[in-house]
């Protein structure tokens, strides 16, 4: 399981900003959301950014930041680590591109940073960053779509450029955290999986996944996820040869192969999808939990089942979700077809599509509602 307490990273108190044009970007958008905190940014050709009053150096700061973004150069971003690291830092976002994912300069370079930083997490490199939209923090340096909210999805992704297309969402889907891992050098999906489900505010995880880096880690989280009742849905790429191709120059990531890694996520009770829009649906749905745990529900679910003579039951939020756990349960998934009639609520047919599965389309009798 994870070694890394993220909360001073994820949810800031006080963040230094390094670098110049882009940390101008992200200074602006922590200016435009609700954080009270201290922000610092260090630039010694500059007196403020976004209005912030600058320091020449991480020396001169009034204090230890939570969170830092480096916004330098690859060079430079080995050194700003190893200064974070020994004033005590709480989590860096490691921007610059650069390493592993274009030759062996970049391996070697990418290697070292997480012998500079030592105990301290970073996420990256070549990654944006995140949007906490539970605490007002935007340690991102480009537009975004969300707003702030008190509890919502948390979507996880390799891909900084499909992080930003998935804020701009207009399927109403809640999301609290958009979190991005780059390189996965030191943090990776795994590791802020589990920040998540820590996390009482977060009611479902959804992640875009490029390559696996740690598969043990990773089944270890999303065994925590499932004693926790928090679901998972993921979008994995790389299941064409150009995909495979495009997630490698990309970050880096061996995607391996697409039937092995669905039968791991099936066996792991995780929900698979194949598209963008099925994702976002799907973490919609699943926002506050499919299974309900009030008193009331349990007292419920046990006379009802007694009333029919079964062991037990269950309750669910709504019938979009009894449709959709029925159809898990009695395993219907890809290469299946189910039937819907024709004249029907939108979510009958949304829920097969959810599993996988295609839904069919028929005539019925108006009168006895039959084929």
């Amino acid at each position: 399981m994870s070694s890394y307490n993220l909360k001073r990273l994820l949810q800031p108190k006080s963040i230094a900003l390094f670098g110049g044009l882009w940390v101008e970007n992200v200074a602006t958008q922590i200016k435009s959301s609700s954080f009270n905190g201290d922000v610092w940014p260090i630039n010694p050709r500059r007196k403020f950014i976004a209005g912030f009053k600058c320091f020449k150096d991480i020396s001169e700061l009034p204090g230890v930041p939570d969170a830092a973004f480096i916004g330098a150069n690859r060079n430079k971003t080995l050194e700003i680590l190893e200064k974070l690291d020994s004033i005590g830092c709480g989590g860096a976002t490691c921007f610059a591109a650069g390493f592993s994912e274009v030759d062996n300069y970049g391996k070697e370079l990418q290697k070292k940073l997480s012998k500079v930083s030592r105990d301290m997490p970073f996420l990256g490199p070549n990654c944006y960053g995140f949007l906490n939209y539970l605490d007002h923090v935007y340690m991102w340096p480009d537009q975004h779509g969300g707003k702030e909210l008190k509890k919502g999805v948390a979507i996880i992704a390799q891909s900084s450029n499909i992080a930003i297309n998935l804020t701009m969402n207009t399927r109403s889907t809640p999301i609290a955290y958009i979190l991005t891992t780059g390189n996965q050098e030191k943090i990776d999906v795994s590791d802020l999986g589990l920040a998540m489900i820590n996390d009482k505010r977060v009611t479902a995880i959804g992640m875009y996944i490029e390559g696996f880096k740690d598969i043990k880690k990773f089944e270890k989280m999303a065994f925590s996820a499932l004693r926790s009742n928090i679901p998972i849905v993921v979008l994995k790429s790389g299941k064409t040869d150009l995909s495979k191709k495009q997630s490698f120059f990309h970050t880096a990531s061996i995607t391996g192969n697409t039937d092995i890694s669905s039968a791991f996520l099936k066996r792991l009770g995780i929900v698979e999808v194949d598209d963008l829009e099925l994702f976002l649906e799907t973490l919609k749905v699943l926002n506050g939990h499919i299974l309900t745990h009030g008193p009331k529900c349990k007292e419920f679910e046990s006379k009802f089942g007694v009333f029919h003579n079964n062991s037990s039951a269950v309750t669910l939020s709504n019938c979009t979700n009894a449709m959709f756990l029925s159809l898990k349960s009695m395993g219907v998934g890809k290469g299946d077809e189910v039937i819907v009639p024709s004249h029907t609520y939108i979510a009958s047919a949304t829920c097969i599509s959810m599993v996988g599965a295609t839904p069919i389309f028929v005539e019925i009798e108006e009168e006895y509602y039959t084929i």
